[in-house]
């Protein structure tokens, strides 16, 4: 083992001889050391949007010194150490930035030069997600979709944001909404900060042509999460049922509001094949519930969802399983009563 890690040593420094890359190695770490000082230099918050700005552009940068050293592993070494660091930083400053209370940039409209503009309407915290409504008055009839999109909690990346639902409320207005995961549980009274930013735009005519629009929109601001939180109804269900692979699927509970209801359910292991999974609910008229965007599925288990249920207008509901490669009903189906 030593002598493998020595050869590989060997073969680094003959590599760096040759490509004579030292002195930019010596560059970039000056580089690094600057970004370092100027970060703890960030006690003013209104000096840091301009300087996030200009990280950016330094980690293009970077970016560049690591193209010219042909991806040579010191160097890609080198650079995520850098990432890092400045990743780091940025989070422990977030806490040091003011951030405008939610009151304040509920509705808030941003403009850029494109002329678009788009209306952060509301953002809201379920158990395991966080949407986000918004409005976009645009200059073209035709549909325009975010093209990428972020969300932060408290400087911590959100899975999510890729994928939404659009609805066109007249030629040159409309209205979207966006789900992010969240990894974690927040707690009523925990007070955290939110940035969302989508970044560049893109549109089809009828021609099916598409156009990059580029540009930024974004919105920051603390809340407490009791303040973006809505009044959830949890149903406890626990029926389970075994697959024709031996796996035991296990439906949890209903959690419903006035936004949707989602029916979780889990997934025990098996050595076989998985097999996948839906549900159909119907309620005590005979009408089956529309599936709402934002399902989630994976081996261990999941949600489905759907329409919100008038809890005090339905007396049960009938949930039915279906094996997906059949979409035929896997059994009865299960009662459950309100």
């Amino acid at each position: 083992m030593k002598k493998k890690f020595k050869d590989f040593l060997n073969i680094i420094k003959v590599k760096l001889e040759q490509l004579e890359v030292k002195v930019k190695l010596k560059q970039l770490s000056v580089k690094l050391k600057q970004l370092k000082v100027k970060l703890k230099q960030l006690v003013n918050p209104e000096q840091i949007k301009d300087r996030l700005k200009q990280l950016k552009v330094k980690l293009k940068q970077l970016a560049v010194k690591l193209e010219q050293l042909n991806h040579e592993p010191i160097g890609i070494i080198l650079l995520l150490i850098g990432f890092s660091f400045i990743g780091a930083n940025i989070n422990i400053h977030i806490w040091e930035k003011n951030f405008p209370a939610y009151s304040e940039v509920k509705w808030q409209t941003t403009t850029n030069e494109t002329g678009i503009s788009i209306t952060l309407d509301k953002v809201i915290l379920m158990e395991d997600e966080i949407l986000v409504y918004t409005t976009m008055n645009k200059v073209t009839t035709d549909a325009v979709l975010y093209s990428w999109q972020n969300m932060y909690i408290n400087g911590k990346k959100l899975q999510g944001g890729l994928s939404g639902t659009y609805d066109h409320t007249d030629k040159n207005r409309q209205k979207a909404i966006f789900r992010f995961v969240l990894d974690h549980e927040i707690k009523p009274n925990e007070n955290i900060k939110i940035e969302y930013i989508i970044e560049d735009l893109k549109y089809g005519n009828s021609n099916y042509e598409t156009k990059l629009i580029s540009g930024e929109w974004s919105w920051e601001f603390i809340a407490k999460a009791s303040e973006l939180s809505i009044e959830t109804d949890i149903v406890d269900i626990n029926q389970s049922f075994i697959l024709p692979n031996d796996q035991v699927v296990t439906i949890d509970y209903l959690a419903n509001n006035y936004i949707n209801s989602k029916l979780y359910f889990t997934i025990s292991e098996t050595e076989n094949d998985m097999e996948f999974i839906k549900f159909e609910i119907i309620d005590d008229s005979g009408n089956k519930l529309t599936s709402a965007h934002g399902t989630y599925f994976n081996e261990e288990g999941g949600y489905y969802a759907f329409d919100s249920i008038d809890l005090n207008r339905t007396s049960y509901i009938t949930i039915i399983p279906y094996l997906m490669k059949d979409n035929i009903p896997f059994n009865d189906g299960f009662t459950v009563e309100f």
